[in-house]
């Protein structure tokens, strides 16, 4: 921004690249939610619970923990 690089480039590269880059999210690697926009619309993902925050998930969660999913 205001023209200064938008990563800290090590020999060129990115030092700690991101996981997903593009115009409508950057999400670093370890990152606890993904937030996203395009066209006027927002996503936002809990990424450690597994949980649609915005819109809000039509999905009941499950408040008992992780001991009870089924895979």
């Amino acid at each position: 921004m205001n023209g200064s690089p938008a990563l800290e480039l090590v020999d060129g590269v990115p030092g700690e690249p991101p996981h997903l880059d593009n115009p409508a999210v950057c999400l670093p690697f370890g990152a606890p939610r993904l937030t996203a926009g395009w066209a006027g619309h927002r996503l936002v993902l809990d990424l450690a619970a597994g949980r649609r925050l915005e819109p809000e998930s039509g999905v009941p969660a499950i408040e008992s923990g992780a001991a009870d999913v089924r895979r």
